[in-house]
């Protein structure tokens, strides 16, 4: 041996095969400390995705009961028709009550009225149509909306639920 170079018996072995066994031991009880962690850290963030999609599913059913039936936007559009085609009716009797009507003075005087009544029924259909147009333009979307998620793979709003 070489002198400073230290001196190995089987006491020191020993010695050193000692200390190593104590330090797997410890690394064999931080490994299933560090087990136990993750298990509970995976078990609550199991707890939280279950939560979260418990949530997604009732705001989802909630959100789909609220929506317009079919029938509801075939009436939509069905009352939107007849809207116009009264009014077109209406114009029609104004244009031929112009035409019978002869003279100056009666002529203005049933042309303002008739203007005026003609003013007030388009404005309140405009704010009909303007409402109509909206629940309508809402549907359409609402009903690209689950179009596009069926072709996208997703559950329609009406599978059975596990």
């Amino acid at each position: 041996m070489a002198e400073g170079d230290p001196e190995v018996t089987l006491n020191t072995l020993h010695g050193d095969l000692t200390e190593v066994r104590g330090a797997i031991t410890d690394v064999k009880g931080e490994i299933a400390d560090l087990r136990g962690e993750m298990r509970a850290g995976f078990a609550d963030v199991k707890g939280e995705m279950r939560t979260g999609f418990a949530d997604l599913k009732a705001t989802m059913i909630s959100g789909f009961a609220r929506m317009f039936t079919r029938e509801q936007g075939d009436e939509m559009i069905r009352v939107l028709r007849e809207s116009h085609r009264i009014q077109e009716a209406r114009l029609t009797q104004v244009d031929t009550r112009v035409a019978q009507v002869a003279g100056g003075a009666e002529l203005d005087r049933q042309k303002r009225e008739a203007d005026i009544k003609l003013q007030v029924s388009l404005d309140r259909l405009s704010e009909e149509n303007r409402g109509l147009s909206s629940d309508i333009r809402a549907l359409i979307r609402r009903i690209d909306a689950l179009i596009r998620r069926r072709d996208n793979g997703g559950e329609p709003p009406d599978a059975p639920r596990p």
